[in-house]
């Protein structure tokens, strides 16, 4: 028999065509839910050998590989960093279910201060969750896991940078010039 009940719960047991056994719980009270639980893994096990066919991989999945990919490396705690938040959008989902639009939706807005207020994000910030998050589906690619990445635009970032100096740094700098021109009052 390949589905039992143990307590209140049903079990299925499957051979693969691989030759291995499978033995798990269906997670369910209900006999027909058990039933059609093991019959669609017995097809997807059957198609999977037969044809080929890889089976659907999560983010989760995914974001393990991905970072396991980058530990040591220097940017990996900004990568984690950008998963983790991408895990709060995409956790649980399976890949193909990941779209150019739901990246568009899904991008932070705002970041927490330290003194507990927020500020807007830029758009080099931005782009930098949609860049972690582009490699890691392009990666997939790479592993066979997608047929194909989703194309994912980047925001506009200004082309300067503009940024201005603390009055110590200024004083550092007047500080730092020895020219017979450069005379403290």
């Amino acid at each position: 028999m390949s589905t039992r009940q143990r307590g209140e719960t049903w079990w299925i047991d499957i051979g693969a065509p691989s030759g291995e056994r499978i033995r798990r719980s269906a997670e369910t009270s209900d006999r027909k839910a058990a039933q059609e639980y093991h019959d669609r893994l017995r097809a997807q096990l059957w198609r999977e050998d037969k044809f080929g066919e890889t089976p659907a991989k999560t983010f989760d999945q995914t974001a393990v590989r991905f970072l396991k990919h980058y530990l040591g490396q220097a940017d990996c705690d900004s990568k984690r960093h950008h998963i983790v938040y991408w895990r709060t959008i995409f956790g649980g989902r399976i890949l193909t279910a990941i779209t150019a639009d739901a990246v568009d939706e899904g991008l932070p807005k705002h970041k927490l201060m330290t003194n507990g207020k927020t500020a807007l994000l830029t758009s080099g910030t931005k782009n930098r969750y949609i860049g972690t998050l582009r490699t890691m589906l392009n990666m997939c690619v790479t592993w066979k896991w997608l047929e194909r990445a989703p194309r994912l635009g980047l925001l506009d970032e200004p082309k300067k940078r503009i940024r201005w100096i603390t009055q110590a740094e200024a004083n550092a700098l007047i500080g730092a010039i020895t020219q017979d021109w450069h005379v403290i009052l």
